[in-house]
């Protein structure tokens, strides 16, 4: 199994291979290098695709608290470890977090930046204590219940039986333009 080594954490990651444009794709919060695997597929003919487990995900080590900063510096030690001067980076949620502040620290080693379902503004501080304790409560239970269930409806949507109403809507699911809705 690939890892490489940044700050004292053994850090996972997959590499296409090929000779075209580097692409680096870095996942959301509680998921891992997996959830990139069919644009992988779409693009590794064409690009060199690196994914990779942040800090704490997947197959990869958490020696202790860091921040997106690090987890840019993370990034950065990929493509060093890989020999790669530029990459177009991509990144959903935590992972366009993290990308930001790469493409902000190392213009030059960013060919592009595609973020996906991710901010720029500083959530408040009641925001960050719940991702907090979802988190915590994560490592310290599993996914399991509520966790389970939060973290699904925040990623997939709510579950609606075909044909009740959609939330705020007037008529059923049933042709509703609302209809195309992800179910779990």
């Amino acid at each position: 199994m690939p890892f490489f080594e940044s700050a004292s954490h053994r850090l996972y990651f997959e590499d296409s291979g090929g000779s075209g444009p580097v692409v680096l794709f870095s996942h959301g919060f509680l998921l891992d290098h997996s959830m990139w695997d069919a644009q992988v597929a779409a693009l590794a003919p064409a690009f060199r695709c690196l994914t990779w487990d942040e800090r704490g995900h997947g197959m990869s080590e958490c020696r202790g608290a860091f921040d997106y900063y690090d987890s840019a510096g993370d990034a950065i030690a990929l493509l060093d470890h890989l020999g790669v001067r530029r990459a177009a980076l991509v990144g959903m949620s935590q992972g366009g977090f993290l990308s930001m502040r790469a493409a902000w620290k190392h213009p030059d080693r960013v060919r592009a930046l595609v973020l996906v379902d991710t901010a720029a503004a500083l959530f408040p501080a009641e925001v960050m204590a719940a991702y907090r304790a979802t988190a915590d409560a994560w490592l310290e239970h599993g996914p399991v219940g509520e966790i389970a269930t939060g973290m699904a409806e925040l990623l997939i949507g709510k579950w609606r039986t075909p044909g009740t109403p959609c939330s705020g809507a007037t008529s059923s699911c049933t042709g509703c333009p609302r209809s195309a809705a992800r179910r779990w």
